[in-house]
């Protein structure tokens, strides 16, 4: 075990400091559980949550973290690779906190308050942001696994378990805990022996099952010589959290379930020979969550076009994968097709809806970076925003799409998708008339605001179809900027655009925040644009154009570690 002392809040430890400047506030943009008991864990309290945001700072001081007005939470300390208050993870940061019996059963925000400023969340596109459900029913559904051990263990059983066996024997409102170096790698033969191990038990709409990563351990299920890799999920209401996942044509794969997470995975699939997978595949399972999942490295030499990073469609005329959200996510080094490709098979009477795609990077990636096609804007809302994506679409050319973001559809809508304060260096490779900054075509109407497109490769801002295929399917788009290959596009729709050097800090590293100088900053339109941006900061209005808002001459606010500390011991 890691973890048998932790400091509480009412502290046998206090550490004060001189605060550092904080020119801005925290914010949470997600947590990795959304449901948990308040006991019957590690040392007699409740469940680990890990919570993840910016502009926490990079050691507690003075700061807090409570939750539904509540002083109820132990603050994890350094454990394992967990290096303690504001870890970086990604370009942001993470706190570990446990519930405690003191936390009041009932539903309620976590707050992050750092230097008497606390944390706001997000949950305008129906994100979950801090909320989260305390329920004393599930006390005795925290288990514990280690290496080697058997069964469904227990924290205060010496935490004996084994994942597998666990997984298998889960009830709605179980949290699995595994300790560091425990690796799940071969087949499951109980059910299928492709994948490590199948969700083969659901929990509930108010009781949702987790498996998840003990708070600084390294987890692994699956490796590349399993062909689907390591979760299947074959049942609905289920979180995998912070995994290591390994898999040849697939890492994770869901089919006919709804209500799942995975939250701060490492998937990779390199897939030598796969054909018309993905890295994570999801077909007819609408309503599901990928937060800070990064997805890296899938496909090979021999891999054609249909190898992509993560793949939501629909695989029968009845069902589809609607409602998903990716977001605070990295996908790179994808060889054999798109990044993100969200595609109905059924896409002429089932088009997709409630797509939800933001805040993450997308870089070097053989085909489009965000393949928005067979969309419903009409049903519910299909959104891309806050992204940064650069070397997406670059090939080799095998007859694919090479944009940063492509959006179609198989029908006529009237609403439109919502493409939105991104930013993308580089799109397009050499000789294809598919390629561009923008693929926009076919029956819907599409929205661009806010936009940052660079284009240093030679490629053209639109690719082959121009304005859209029969016209154009431009609306209401302005305050675009477009750089590096000539005059804006003139397409009727859109309007506003820019023509100037974005002036971001770095092409060749890349880093595409903005300059103090850059003439972005402020420059968008108010009329379509989100609360915060890519990096958490709360946009102005006007905000400035693209993914990165500017603020005080750092667009990532962090605070210098604390001085003058004083340690007393009570």
């Amino acid at each position: 075990m890691f973890l048998r002392v932790i400091l509480s809040t009412v502290a046998c430890l206090v550490i004060s400091a001189t605060a550092p400047s904080q020119t801005v506030p925290p914010s949470i943009f997600f947590t990795d559980l959304t449901y948990g008991a308040n006991a019957g864990g590690e040392n007699g309290n409740g469940a680990y949550v890990t919570i993840y945001g910016n502009n926490f700072g990079t050691s507690q001081g003075t700061s807090t973290v409570t939750w539904n007005g509540q002083s109820c939470l132990n603050v994890v300390p350094a454990t394992g690779s967990y290096t303690g208050w504001g870890m970086s993870y990604l370009w942001y940061q993470k706190i570990v906190v446990q519930l405690t019996s003191a936390c009041t059963p009932g539903t309620g925000k976590f707050v992050v308050t750092v230097n008497g400023i606390s944390s706001t969340d997000d949950t305008s596109h129906g994100d979950t942001g801090a909320g989260f459900t305390v329920d004393t029913s599930s006390n005795s559904h925290i288990k514990c696994v280690s290496v080697g051990g058997s069964g469904n263990g227990t924290f205060s059983g010496g935490c004996s378990g084994d994942l597998r066996a666990a997984i298998h024997g889960a009830a709605a409102g179980d949290i699995i805990y595994a300790e560091n170096g425990v690796s799940v790698t071969n087949g499951d033969t109980q059910s299928d022996d492709r994948v490590a191990i199948n969700l083969t038990s659901g929990g509930t709409a108010s009781k949702p099952i987790a498996a998840v990563a003990y708070p600084g351990a390294t987890v692994t299920v699956g490796t590349t010589s399993l062909e689907w890799g390591g979760f299947a999920y074959k049942s609905s209401y289920w979180n995998i959290v912070g995994m290591t996942v390994r898999g040849n044509d697939q890492g994770m794969w869901i089919i006919g379930t709804n209500h799942v997470r995975a939250v701060a995975d490492d998937l990779e699939c390199p897939s030598p020979n796969g054909a018309d997978q993905s890295c994570f595949n999801d077909a007819d399972s609408p309503y599901t969550w990928l937060y800070g999942v990064v997805i890296h490295d899938c496909g090979g030499a021999n891999t054609d076009k249909t190898q992509h990073g993560l793949y939501w469609g629909a695989l029968s005329n009845t069902a589809n994968s609607n409602y998903a959200w990716f977001g605070w996510g990295e996908v790179y080094n994808i060889k054999g097709g798109r990044g993100l490709q969200y595609y109905s098979n059924y896409g002429a009477t089932l088009d997709m809806t409630g797509t939800h795609v933001h805040d993450s990077v997308i870089h070097d990636v053989q085909e489009d970076g965000i393949n928005l096609v067979t969309a419903d804007p009409d049903t519910s809302t299909v959104e891309a925003y806050n992204n940064v994506l650069w070397n997406v679409g670059k090939g080799p050319d095998n007859g694919g799409d090479f944009a940063c973001i492509n959006v179609s559809s198989a029908n006529s809508h009237t609403n439109y998708v919502k493409i939105y304060n991104n930013t993308c260096l580089n799109a397009g490779v050499a000789g294809n008339s598919n390629s561009g900054s923008i693929s926009n075509a076919y029956s819907v109407l599409a929205r661009y605001t806010n936009n940052i497109y660079i284009q240093l490769n030679g490629r053209p801002y639109l690719n082959g179809n121009g304005c859209g295929i029969g016209g154009s399917h431009f609306t209401q788009s302005t305050n675009n900027l477009f750089y590096g290959n000539g005059s804006p596009p003139s397409c009727s729709g859109l309007s506003g655009s820019l023509n100037v050097n974005p002036q971001v800090v770095s092409t060749s590293t890349p880093d595409l925040h903005l300059s103090s100088s850059s003439t972005m900053i402020g420059a968008g339109t108010g009329a379509l644009f989100p609360i915060f941006d890519h990096d958490g900061l709360i946009r102005s209005n006007p905000p400035s154009i693209g993914a990165n808002e500017f603020s005080g001459g750092t667009s990532v606010s962090k605070p210098n570690p604390p001085t003058d500390l004083a340690i007393v011991v009570n």
